[in-house]
């Protein structure tokens, strides 16, 4: 139904009370309706694309055309004593339905067909898994790639990605209950949903006719529309020629093929590369500036216990991170990822719990003008600093796992990103990262504030250049501790889209080891002093070997001689 100011200019307000309506019909409607109906829809794409401001915008119109569409396609689906197919053709989308009667004689169901693609399903043995599913729907876009761009990726870099065919979608369904609107039965999980447990290794192929010229040397991906972005894993291309791509999929949904172009493929691995240098040079200063407190444990005043356990927390999770990705990925069992992913989150948290402790006590050094020892009696016990960083994360980690048990272990073995499971990790961490930004805030006015008043009071003794060498040095040290306490970690919200952020922000969170080194190790007067008789006993030595042992061989020369 219209309102009559639809009738006159069909606005954006028109076509989203359109999709509303389909949303809440009923499944009995005429093939007339629902291709009059489906030529609106699809014909007004242009309109939500042009009011379409951002991304998100993008996604939630095209998901809420795949939904109607999915819908009104669905209504086609008619219990009957007979096997039972069905298609439409438009300009915008093509369909084709078949519903496998209860006492069916077939042994194979027939092709599904578009103009572009088509799919080969099993569907009597699926039926024979789930009684549900005795029907399948079929359904090709030509003009939704402007809403679910290739650029939409879950890749690293997308900017190079290409749209190489038309979008479809392959649906299951049920004719046993048709009296609820859009009304889907979904195969047991036993059956398409698990992966593991299925025999054959696929339920379906689709295969699809290129779109763009395929450029050899690149890289073509079947990918799965989930929600927000293109995702891998879920299909996988089996075969490929000039013309066309087969893929093969265990469960159905929204299908592309896309093109992965050199140059997002090089700047992968560039970034790749990147990081691992990075990462690996980032743990070799966390090394060494645990191995410093270790050797100088006996002079605590230089040490503090949330310094200490933020370079071990760091140094595990990022030794942990890199040895999965780069090692054990291929390796490690379902099971075994899910762990790994459920530690690296309790050590991850676990560092940014001792960042915002770190922050905190540099927030009252400063305040207090004194240095906070590790035994920390003047703000807190070290006993109950270890447990607040380490009970909290166990906390979270536990009730995350008990709430939702199988959101660890994902194809990266990192957290699952769906029912909104990453924010066990990404709520912590945001409300960290938050806190130690406006401590650091105030940190930096108070020291500025505190020098000034002492610069100003040693004027009167001419000490300005000593005192102005000071003030810098102080102030270097404190914005320094913004890598440290981890505000750069917010640049992690703006990576996308931009290549020098994502760079940058690789690299100076992989680097928290290094500035911790040089700024409490080797800046530390103390421990410097400590480095510098280290080294020079150590040259001594060295100096004196090569002369002791040529003396020994003169003296037994002359021995010889004698």
């Amino acid at each position: 139904m219209q309102v009559d100011e639809c009738k006159v200019q069909f606005t954006v307000q028109c076509v989203e009370m359109i999709l509303t309506q389909i949303q809440n019909t009923t499944p009995a409607i005429p093939k007339e309706i629902i291709i009059n109906t489906l030529d609106t829809v699809l014909n007004s794409t242009k309109i939500l694309e042009d009011a379409a401001s951002n991304q998100s915008q993008l996604v939630y119109y095209g998901n809420s055309i795949l939904n109607a569409t999915e819908t009104l396609v669905s209504a086609l689906i008619r219990k009957t004593d007979t096997d039972y197919w069905d298609n439409i053709t438009l300009t915008s989308i093509e369909a084709a339905v078949f519903v496998l009667c209860s006492n069916s004689s077939l042994k194979n169901i027939p092709r599904l067909n578009t103009s572009t693609s088509f799919l080969e399903i099993d569907l009597i043995k699926v039926w024979k898994e789930n009684k549900e599913t005795d029907s399948v729907a079929f359904i090709s876009y030509s003009n939704l790639s402007g809403f679910l761009k290739p650029t939409f990726s879950s890749t690293t870099n997308s900017k190079g990605n290409i749209m190489m065919s038309m979008i479809v979608t392959v649906k299951l369904l049920s004719t046993r209950d048709q009296s609820v609107p859009n009304k889907t039965s979904r195969p047991a999980h036993n059956t398409i949903t698990d992966p593991s447990t299925n025999n054959d290794k696929q339920y379906f192929t689709i295969t699809l006719e290129y779109t763009a010229p395929w450029e050899q040397g690149n890289t073509l991906h079947c990918m799965t529309w989930k929600e927000t972005e293109w995702v891998h894993g879920l299909c996988e291309v089996t075969t490929i020629n000039t013309s066309y791509a087969t893929c093969s999929s265990l469960r159905p949904g929204t299908f592309a093929l896309i093109m992965q172009t050199d140059m997002s493929l090089v700047y992968e691995s560039w970034l790749d590369l990147i990081n691992t240098i990075a990462v690996s040079v980032g743990l070799v200063f966390l090394s060494l500036a645990l191995l410093t407190f270790v050797f100088c444990r006996r002079d605590m005043t230089m040490i503090n216990t949330a310094l200490i356990n933020l370079c071990l927390s760091l140094f595990l999770a990022q030794l942990l991170f890199l040895l999965t990705q780069k090692f054990l990925l291929d390796i490690l069992s379902k099971m075994l990822c899910a762990v790994m992913a459920g530690v690296l989150h309790f050590l991850f948290l676990s560092a940014f719990v001792w960042m915002f402790i770190e922050a905190v006590l540099l927030f009252l050094r400063v305040k207090n003008l004194m240095m906070i020892r590790s035994k920390q009696e003047d703000v807190l016990g070290w006993k109950y600093l270890m447990l607040t960083g380490y009970i909290i994360p166990l906390v979270v980690v536990g009730v995350s796992a008990g709430i939702f048990p199988d959101g660890y272990g994902s194809d990266q073995c990192w957290l699952k990103t769906n029912a909104g499971f990453f924010w066990s990790f990404l709520g912590p961490v945001c409300f960290i990262l938050g806190s130690n930004v406006i401590l650091f805030i105030i940190t930096c006015i108070l020291m500025y504030s505190t020098l000034k008043k002492l610069n100003r009071g040693n004027l009167q003794v001419q000490q300005k250049s000593r005192d102005h060498s000071v003030i810098r040095s102080v102030m270097l040290k404190t914005l320094l501790q913004f890598v440290i306490i981890g505000c750069s970690w917010i640049l992690g919200f703006f990576i996308e889209g931009s290549d020098a952020v994502n760079i940058l922000f690789l690299v100076l969170n992989s680097q928290q080891g290094t500035f911790i080194f040089f700024i409490h190790c080797v800046f530390n007067q103390k421990i410097g002093e400590q480095y510098k008789a280290f080294l020079c006993g150590f040259c001594r030595s060295r100096k004196n070997v090569p002369k002791m042992s040529g003396k020994t061989t003169e003296d037994t020369q002359q021995g010889s001689n004698h």
